[in-house]
C-alpha cells in the first residue's frame, strides 16, 4: 500500500513514509495547504502517525505510550487529530499541535475515545463508547471541554467530520439496525 497525492491537473505523486519498510503507507486527510496526514506500519507491524508537508518532507510521531497511532484529520494550522491504542489496548484520542506537542484525551467514564475529524478552529469530533454496545458522538472544543451526543436516542452515533461552520456529520444506527446519515449544526 502506498500513499498518493493527485493535484488539480490530475498528476499523481506516489509516496511512502520513511521507515515504512514497504509494509504500507495510509493516507487519512489533507488540508488546504497540501499537508497530508496518515499512518504507516513499521517492520514490526506497529502503526505510526506522520505528517507530509506540502514540500514532501515527512515527520513521524506517536503519542506517549502508543502501540498503534491512527491520525484522522488535519486542519489549516497543521493540527492533527486521531486515536491511538496504548500498550493496555485502550483507545484514546489525541491532538498534535503544529509545533509537535501531542495531547491525549478521553471522555470520563468511556472505554474508548476515537477522534475522527477536526475543523480549522480546533474543534474535534468523534465517537466514544461507554461500554461495548453503546456508542455516542462527541465534540471537543479547543479548550478541551467535551460533550457527548446521540443523533437519535438510543441509537449508536458516530460523528465523523466537522466543518468550519460547526456542522457535524456522521451516521447512526436506528432501532431497526439501519444505518442512516446525519448532519447537524449549531444555532
Amino acid at each position: 500500500m502506498h500513499g498518493f497525492l493527485r493535484d488539480a491537473s490530475g498528476i499523481y505523486t506516489v509516496f511512502d513514509a520513511p521507515n515504512s519498510s514497504g509494509t504500507g503507507t495510509g493516507v487519512s486527510a489533507i488540508n488546504a495547504n497540501g499537508d497530508i496526514t496518515g499512518s504507516y506500519s513499521d517492520a514490526a507491524g506497529l502503526a505510526h502517525g506522520y505528517i507530509r508537508d506540502q514540500f514532501g518532507n515527512f515527520t513521524s510521531f506517536d503519542p506517549s505510550g502508543a502501540k498503534y497511532t491512527n491520525p484522522q484529520g488535519i486542519n489549516l494550522a497543521g493540527e492533527i487529530t486521531g486515536a491511538y491504542t496504548d500498550t493496555n489496548s485502550a483507545v484514546r484520542g489525541f491532538v498534535r499541535d503544529a509545533s509537535g506537542v501531542i495531547t491525549s484525551f478521553e471522555s470520563s467514564g468511556s472505554l474508548t475515545t476515537f477522534a475522527a475529524g477536526m475543523n480549522d478552529s480546533g474543534t474535534i469530533v468523534g465517537v466514544l463508547s461507554e461500554n461495548y454496545s453503546t456508542y455516542r458522538g462527541f465534540e471537543r472544543d479547543p479548550s478541551g471541554a467535551m460533550a457527548s451526543f446521540s443523533a437519535v436516542p438510543p441509537g449508536a452515533t458516530f460523528a465523523v467530520a466537522i466543518n468550519n461552520a460547526a456542522q457535524i456529520t456522521g451516521y447512526y444506527v436506528d432501532s431497526a439496525h439501519v444505518y442512516r446519515g446525519f448532519v447537524s449544526s449549531k444555532k
